[in-house]
């Protein structure tokens, strides 16, 4: 599996959030041979960093095998990182990504299934 950085923000201190903290956005990419053929199918990683004391704290969600699409895949991280998509919420979000956009592995790849949908 590779990883591809996509997007950093930074969610700067605020009444309602009292510490600042940056979200990373990585693009993954795993190559699997299916009836003779390399297909790559795309995943995303989010990762949390937060200073508290100094000390890190850092919180980690990766799902792999979304799409086979790279282009559908930069759209869901484009979105991950404009709504500032955490770790916690990661999962359920791509659920919905999902659902609404009908986005599926072919047959032939639906055993790579990480999340149930």
């Amino acid at each position: 599996m590779q990883k591809e950085f996509f997007k950093m923000r930074v969610v700067n201190k605020t009444p309602e959030n009292p510490k600042s903290f940056r979200l990373e956005y990585f693009i993954l990419k795993t190559n699997v041979e299916v009836d003779g053929m390399n297909v790559t199918v795309y995943g995303l990683e989010v990762v949390k960093k937060q200073m508290d004391r100094e000390v890190l704290h850092t919180e980690t969600k990766t799902i792999k095998n979304i799409t086979v699409s790279y282009k559908q895949i930069e759209q869901i991280a484009e979105l991950m990182a404009m709504h500032l998509v955490t770790p916690i919420t990661l999962q359920d979000v791509v659920e919905d990504i999902i659902v609404e956009q009908n986005i599926s592995l072919p047959d032939n790849l639906t055993y790579l299934k990480d999340i149930a949908v």
